[in-house]
């Protein structure tokens, strides 16, 4: 006989040991009696529990019974607290000894180990047998003592939960649904707050990132708040609580730090405000947070040299504030706003230059130097000497546009060589080649000296309306989808209708026949009368849709005609004569279409206007109007 087979023949009979690490004793056990470890099992058949602490240096035993005084959180969290347990163990044979079928039971546990959770999974092969609550606690129980978790200690209604899951099973055969327990909960330790002093107006562009990367140039050197604005906070320190794990292990929790306050100077225009959990700084009016000295001020109007990354980073006050920055340098070489950099205030004065990828928000800007070609300026007013960017404002006035982008409700400018210029009215002294002019009411030229410009009217491409075409032109074309459909659904029903109304009306004089001698018409009838009734009612409803529908079509399009109706007020004028290789185009929306000319070498046509003329035949045509009259518009201002 093989030695696997010798060891088969042997079994374990039941023994009952003390011990406090049943699973090495299990293994003992098979290593003793020549039996692998899988064919034994066994049951804590009770529970010794012990605890020593300041009070009670010798060991004090808890009964099973007595086990809820380590329910008492101060108690608990006694850091003298020492707990330890041991088991009295019965293990037996499985090959032996009947196991009852248990579903699957999860066990999980937190990272500070201070609760465990048991998940009984659902189950339709769990066959009930008495004490089942009791066998399933006592499958917790070992996996718990793996662990090396007290058993008995703070487990909740642990018991309870397992008897619902078992009356479950004894009255449906099976376990219905995943249950979720929670069996051991000790106490999670609460961190301490440290002593902290917050400056709150830095952290408006800290940590600003780009491509996962710190915008350095967005770091802020100097910094923009509002009136009322909580500019510096210094929280007062909180000490945290100590916990204690389910394996009853202290936790102890730090101190809190105390050295994050620093003394904070402030001028009468800064508030100190005195809380319960620490001291707030409000700003008492808008402006620029200035620290000198280790004293903290505002001011509303700045005078720096330069804005640039080295010295100062982005400055954003906001443009709803009454903040002046005036950048002073003036240097032609060096950019007095330099690369990258934002600048947001209520007026911001530039002496110099704008750098690349620089962005001035405010209401009133003033440049007096010139605008790189990828800097961008947002403004209610601006005032630009030489413009090579990109500019958005209600009102613009350049000394001379060198191939930069304007877009605005009105501009003003001295000198024009190549770019492009959005707004509702233009005014142009003297321009060059090369430009692309669109206008929805007036563009005006006084001196024109170049060729290759374009004069566009079309007034879907003004400054607050670039979609409202665009939004009127879709309305019309879905409900024109809409009506479409309407038609061939209101001729099927009414097809129907007439199809039926001779028998209807028969119904109907027999229904009140029958109704006057007293006798309940057939259901037949009545459902008939209340299907055809329906289907009148549908019909009208459509009908009423479909009213309802073109007259919104008309409305929408009156609505368009009225947004395009000024491109006939809309003028081009030209105090000079006409230079070739210029064109002029009114653009139309409804129906689209361009109208182009193209001016002639010496022509002297001072205003051109595009002319609706409707023809006897009712067709509309649009023609180019030019007139040599100016008094009309002697008197145009911007």
């Amino acid at each position: 006989m093989s030695e696997t087979s010798q060891e088969q023949e042997n079994f374990l009979p039941p023994i009952q040991i003390q011990t406090s690490t049943p699973y090495a004793k299990l293994r003992e056990l098979s290593k003793e009696n020549k039996i692998p470890p899988e064919f034994i099992d066994f049951r804590i058949q009770s529970i010794l529990t012990k605890y020593t602490n300041e009070q009670n240096s010798e060991p004090v035993f808890v009964g099973e019974d007595d086990l809820k005084i380590f329910d008492d959180n101060d108690f608990f969290l006694d850091p003298t607290l020492n707990i330890e347990q041991t088991y009295n163990v019965e293990f037996f044979d499985i090959r032996i000894n009947h196991a009852p079928k248990l579903p699957k039971i999860s066990i999980g546990v937190n990272p500070l180990i201070t609760r465990i959770v048991a998940t009984v999974h659902k189950s339709n092969e769990c066959v009930y047998e008495p004490n089942y609550e009791q066998k399933l606690f006592d499958y917790i129980a070992k996996q718990l003592v793996k662990a090396q978790i007290l058993i008995g200690i703070r487990m909740n209604k642990t018991k309870e939960e397992l008897s619902k899951i078992a009356s479950v099973l004894r009255i449906n055969d099976a376990i219905d649904q995943d249950y979720v327990l929670n069996v051991v909960s000790g106490i999670n330790p609460i961190k301490a707050v440290d002593a902290k002093t917050i400056y709150y107006y830095k952290n408006k562009l800290d940590g600003l990132k780009k491509d996962g990367k710190i915008d350095y140039a967005s770091r802020g050197f100097l910094f923009g708040v509002s009136d009322g604005e909580v500019i510096i906070e210094q929280k007062k320190s909180q000490s945290g609580r100590d916990g204690r794990d389910v394996r009853g292990k202290f936790i102890k929790t730090p101190e809190p730090k105390e050295d994050g306050i620093v003394e904070i100077n402030i001028t009468e225009n800064i508030e100190r405000k005195e809380e319960e959990d620490g001291v707030k700084f409000i700003a008492k009016k808008a402006g620029y947070v200035i620290e000198n000295k280790g004293t903290f001020d505002i001011e509303e109007r700045l005078e720096i040299n330069e804005v640039n990354f080295k010295t100062t980073g982005s400055i954003q006050a906001g443009v709803d504030t009454n903040v002046t920055l005036v950048v002073k340098e003036t240097d032609l070489i060096k950019d007095a706003i330099g690369t990258g950099v934002i600048v947001e205030a209520d007026e911001v004065q530039v002496k110099g230059n704008i750098g690349a990828n620089a962005i001035i928000k405010a209401n009133d800007v003033v440049v007096g130097g010139q605008t790189h070609q990828k800097a961008k300026i947002y403004a209610q007013n601006a005032n630009i000497a030489i413009h090579i960017g990109y500019v958005e404002a209600e009102n613009v006035e350049i000394e001379r546009l060198e191939g930069g982008s304007v877009l605005a409700k009105k501009v003003k400018l001295k000198s024009v060589v190549g770019g492009s210029i959005t707004a509702q009215n233009i005014q142009i002294e003297t321009l060059g080649s090369n430009c692309t002019i669109t206008a929805s009411h007036l563009v005006e030229v006084k001196y024109l000296r170049g060729t290759n410009n374009r004069f566009i009217i079309d007034a879907s491409k003004m400054k607050d309306r670039t979609d409202e075409v665009d939004e009127q032109l879709e309305k019309i074309e879905e409900l024109k989808c809409e009506l479409a459909r309407l038609p061939k659904k209101l001729e099927a029903k009414k097809t129907v209708i007439d199809e039926n109304k001779s028998s209807i009306y028969t119904i109907k004089a027999k229904v009140e026949e029958l109704a006057k001698a007293k006798v309940i018409p057939p259901v037949t009838f009545m459902k008939k009368l209340k299907e055809y009734q329906e289907l009148v009612s549908e019909y009208n409803g459509l009908l009423k849709e479909f009213k309802v529908k073109k007259e919104q079509m008309n409305d929408l399009k009156s609505e368009l005609e009225m947004m395009q109706n000024g491109i006939f007020s809309a003028k081009i004028i030209n105090r000079g004569n006409w230079i070739e290789l210029n064109e002029i185009k009114f653009v139309l929306v409804d129906p689209p279409q361009n109208i182009t000319y193209s001016t002639k070498q010496n022509e002297t046509a001072r205003v051109i206007s595009l002319e609706k003329i409707e023809n006897f035949d009712g067709n509309v045509e649009y023609k180019i109007k030019k007139s040599n009259q100016l008094e009309d518009f002697e008197n145009i201002t911007f």
